[in-house]
């Protein structure tokens, strides 16, 4: 966590430890980049969904996941797949990336 405060240090990130389900989220346009427990997955995605000031949501699930959910919303698109050995212990399905962006009428 220091080295991710470090990185960004001098740019305008903030980096927060904490539950997106229950975290306050900004009341400012944000993005989300994070790799949840993949447990509260559906509840990560309702909240973010419903935020008003989402940009964008860049969230790391299982790959089998992340084509449900953008199979069946125009707001989730598929982004970046990732190999099952970049995980320890390895992912069984391998993820992918899950792009959560706001309604058409409110993008940034």
């Amino acid at each position: 966590m220091d080295a991710l405060r470090r990185t960004f240090a001098d740019r305008p990130v903030t980096v927060v430890l904490g539950d997106v389900v229950d975290v306050g989220l900004p009341r400012r346009p944000f993005r989300v980049v994070a790799n949840p427990p993949w447990a509260r997955a559906e509840s990560v995605r309702a909240r973010l969904l419903r935020a008003p000031n989402l940009v964008r949501a860049d969230l790391v699930l299982p790959r089998w996941l992340v084509h449900r959910w953008a199979s069946g919303s125009e707001r989730i698109d598929v982004g970046s797949s990732l190999p099952a050995e970049s995980f320890v212990p390895p992912a069984r399905t391998g993820s992918a990336v899950a792009v959560l962006r706001p309604p058409a009428g409110r993008r940034r």
